[in-house]
C-alpha cells in the first residue's frame, strides 16, 4: 500500500502546475467587480427539459445590479437569454403547463408583471400601474397568478388576478 501512496504522491507533484513565487500576474481590483456575474433562484419547468435562472450582472454607470432571464437545458449545458424587452427582469415562474413564464420586470423605474412564452415571443404586460409588482407565483391550475405589490404604502400586500379574461 504505501509504494502506492508514494506513486500518487509522486504523479500528483509531476502534474501540478508550478506555482509562481511572487504570486499572480494581477490583483483583485475594486472594477473587477463589475464584471461579476451570478446565477440565483432556478426554476425547473414541469417536464425538466428546462431551467430558468436569475442572472445578475453590474451596470458601473448606474451603479446597480441588473436582472435578466435566463434558460438552460440541462440535458447539454446550453445557455440562452429570454428576450423580456425589459432593463431589468427577474423572479421568473413557469406556468403548470410550462409554456409561458410569469415574471417581475422594471422599466421606467416601474415594476411591474410580464408573462412571457420561453422562445420569447408573445411577452405580454399583465399590469401598468404606479406600484411594485413582485414574486408571481401561478397558481396550480394557471388561470390565476398571485404576486406581493406595494400599493398599500404602509405594507406590501399579496394579491391574485386571472390574467386570461
Amino acid at each position: 500500500m504505501r509504494p502506492f501512496c508514494l506513486a500518487v504522491l509522486a504523479a500528483t507533484a509531476i502534474a501540478a502546475p508550478a506555482v509562481s513565487a511572487t504570486g499572480p500576474s494581477r490583483t483583485f481590483q475594486p472594477q473587477d467587480l463589475f464584471g461579476l456575474q451570478y446565477a440565483g433562484d432556478p426554476q425547473v419547468r414541469p417536464d425538466g427539459r428546462l431551467i430558468a435562472y436569475d442572472r445578475a450582472s453590474y451596470d458601473q454607470m448606474a451603479d446597480r445590479a441588473l436582472h435578466s432571464i435566463w434558460l438552460v437545458d440541462p440535458a447539454t449545458g446550453a445557455q440562452t437569454p429570454v428576450e423580456t424587452g425589459q432593463a431589468s427582469a427577474g423572479n421568473a415562474r413557469w406556468s403548470p403547463d410550462g409554456t409561458r413564464l410569469v415574471f417581475s420586470g422594471m422599466a421606467g423605474g416601474l415594476t411591474d408583471l410580464y408573462t412571457v412564452r420561453a422562445d420569447g415571443k408573445d411577452l405580454r404586460r399583465l399590469t401598468n400601474d404606479g406600484y411594485g409588482d413582485f414574486q408571481p407565483q401561478w397558481s396550480p391550475d394557471g388561470k390565476t397568478i398571485a404576486f406581493a405589490t406595494d400599493r398599500d404604502s404602509a405594507s406590501f400586500d399579496i394579491l391574485r388576478f386571472k390574467p386570461w379574461r
